[in-house]
């Protein structure tokens, strides 16, 4: 067929522009699919690695001087990051130094990381406090604290142990690995065992993870009953304690509860987050406190 020069120059300057559209088409098709493998593959890898929950143990509550006092432990995993809570609350309005928490953080082995006993500093109803961030490339983790309320009638704590909280898996969402519930008796006749689900009360020596991951006992008394405060007025300046802050270290033993093995390291606020009221407020190994306001302002306060 023939054509003249002009016809043919158009005719070839449309089929190029064709082309060119073509190539344009067909790259942003690979690209839209790239982009599209991409967001699966990210998202495949978010589920897997930056797997985040939360879980509640039952509640328990308490009457204690004419008040009813409530409180659960609560277990948050996000990635191979974990954290144990417990929150408490009672049926009337508290003044500071009322309520009392002690987040614990445990394994299949025993306790992993204990604050110590925190109070509150305002008056409020309710408040929560959660252990230093833990973390780990495999394992089942628990939340297993205590709770005090102060005995408006009597003058003194009383404390009452709560249930533990379900377990979560470190990057995972169900728990692999159980603890045995039954407590063992040894040649003293004390209970020793690794706190469980099955009962709310701690065994005499109770599993714990030494400074140095060594796997013994620590008695329970000396986690819970040692220097308990006198007054909510000595509760709340331990809270501001550089001391107290810092925790103490406690003898680790082998289920015979006489052969010391090791040590364990106990009522270590760094790392701590309380809440209550509008305000969460840290504890940082830098001797500062930071607080968040729920209107979003921010602090920063020293301990030392």
């Amino acid at each position: 067929m023939m054509c003249d020069a002009v016809y043919c120059i158009n005719q070839d300057s449309r089929q190029n522009t064709q082309n060119k559209k073509r190539r344009t088409i067909m790259a942003q098709r690979k690209k839209a699919a790239f982009s599209l493998i991409l967001v699966v593959l990210m998202a495949m890898w978010l589920t897997v690695n930056v797997f985040a929950a939360t879980l509640n143990g039952n509640v328990a509550s308490a009457p204690i001087g004419g008040r009813t006092y409530s409180a659960y432990n609560t277990i948050t995993v996000s990635g191979n990051n974990a954290r144990a809570g417990t929150s408490e609350d009672c049926n009337v309005v508290c003044a500071a130094g009322h309520l009392a928490v002690y987040p614990i953080l445990q394994d299949i082995h025993g306790i992993l990381l204990s604050s110590g006993w925190v109070y509150n500093t305002t008056t409020t109803n309710w408040f929560n406090a959660s252990t230093s961030l833990y973390s780990a490339t495999s394992g089942t983790l628990y939340s297993g604290g205590a709770a005090m309320g102060w005995n408006v009638e009597l003058g003194h704590y009383t404390g009452y142990t709560l249930y533990r909280s379900p377990g979560l898996s470190i990057g995972s969402k169900s728990a692999n690995e159980a603890i045995d519930g039954a407590y063992k008796i040894n040649s003293h006749g004390q209970t020793y065992g690794v706190f469980s689900d099955t009962t709310k009360e701690y065994p005499d020596l109770v599993g714990a993870v030494g400074v140095d991951g060594t796997i013994g006992y620590v008695y329970s008394k000396d986690l819970f009953e040692t220097d308990i405060p006198a007054s909510p007025q000595e509760a709340v300046a331990r809270m501001n304690d550089k001391e107290y802050i810092q925790g103490r270290l406690i003898n680790l033993y082998a289920n015979d509860g006489v052969t010391v093995i090791g040590q364990y390291r106990t009522d270590c606020l760094i790392g701590v987050t309380v809440q209550e009221n509008a305000v969460s407020k840290t504890y940082h190994a830098d001797g500062t406190i930071s607080m968040t306001y729920s209107d979003g302002r921010e602090m920063t306060a020293r301990w030392k």
